[in-house]
């Protein structure tokens, strides 16, 4: 066959049509990947940029060599006690941790009041360190909700409308969930996720399939609204009794497993000639086999007499 282009315009290498899953799943430069770290889809052309800039990956503050999400080191560095700075007087370089004591005693400090280099206010000289440490609104903490270095000034923000790990409404139940859980509390959870109803096909909210069971669904079963009767346990058997009857039922029903004296299988008690007759002795999958079988009408299920 002639060569043509890789379908879906991934790239423009032309090649034989066969081969185009292949190399769009393996070798073409502009498939999608997973980060394993921050689960975004990237370009695998993209990879190798993205590992040193990936804002989930772990990296080491150079000073303290504290480890940290990439995201939060910045914030960090700006209040690192072992990051290296200098003394606005002198210019002596330092670290942060022994900056204001040498600033309270350097020779070249002539002011009383300072201003802090953060948040502008004038403070004394000697009451900087604790309002740097406890005070200032432009300080660097950390979210007690996700761990994100955010400046204080902007928490009540973050918390509200950036936080990942911040309560929202879910859109259908109102209820509170986190909201990095909002998708899969919308997909798997959510009292009003739609659902398929495994007996007539139905798409239904979940919260309504009781009552869609009971009362609404076409194919629905007598011991769904009358607790006196019960469904068969064994597989393939969609007869309902009365629970007083049920044991004896069980014993005597057609879908009841037996083993073969052959194989050693279990194998539904209708189908033990047929089983038997084509018996090699090896333990198949005879079980998936008998549904293929009665899915096309190869095998058929007897019906109960009246007397069961």
């Amino acid at each position: 066959s002639s060569g043509i282009n890789a379908e879906y315009g991934d790239c423009d290498e032309e090649m034989e049509r066969e081969e185009v899953f292949a190399h769009q799943e393996q070798t073409c430069p502009n498939r999608q990947v997973v980060c394993g770290t921050c689960r975004h889809s990237i370009l695998v052309s993209e990879f190798h940029n993205h590992s040193k800039t990936c804002p989930q990956a772990i990296v080491s503050c150079e000073f303290c060599k504290q480890d940290m999400k990439r995201s939060q080191l910045a914030g960090h560095e700006k209040s690192c006690l072992q990051a290296l700075v200098k003394c606005r007087h002198c210019a002596r370089e330092m670290r942060r941790n022994d900056l204001l004591d040498h600033e309270s005693s350097c020779t070249k400090n002539q002011v009383k009041t300072i201003s802090c280099e953060e948040c502008g206010v004038t403070i004394g000289r000697k009451k900087l360190a604790n309002h740097l440490a406890n005070k200032c609104q432009q300080r660097i903490v950390d979210c007690i909700e996700c761990g994100e270095a955010v400046v204080l000034a902007e928490m009540k923000i973050h918390s509200k409308e950036q936080c990942e790990n911040r309560l929202t409404n879910c859109d259908n139940c109102k209820k509170k969930v986190v909201f990095n859980d909002l998708e899969t509390h919308k997909e798997k959870f959510c009292d009003y996720r739609l659902i398929r109803c495994r007996r007539c096909g139905d798409t239904i909210p979940y919260y309504k399939r009781k009552e869609h069971r009971c009362k609404q669904c076409p194919g629905r079963r007598r011991s769904d609204s009358d607790e006196s009767y019960i469904g068969c346990r064994h597989r393939r058997c969609d007869l309902e009794v009365n629970r007083s009857f049920v044991e004896a039922h069980e014993e005597i029903c057609i879908h009841r497993p037996v083993r073969c004296k052959t194989c050693g299988q279990q194998i539904p008690w209708f189908s033990r000639d047929y089983h038997e007759k084509f018996c090699d002795g090896e333990d198949d999958d005879f079980d998936n086999l008998i549904d293929q079988l009665i899915d096309s009408h190869h095998l058929q299920v007897p019906k109960y007499i009246e007397s069961l």
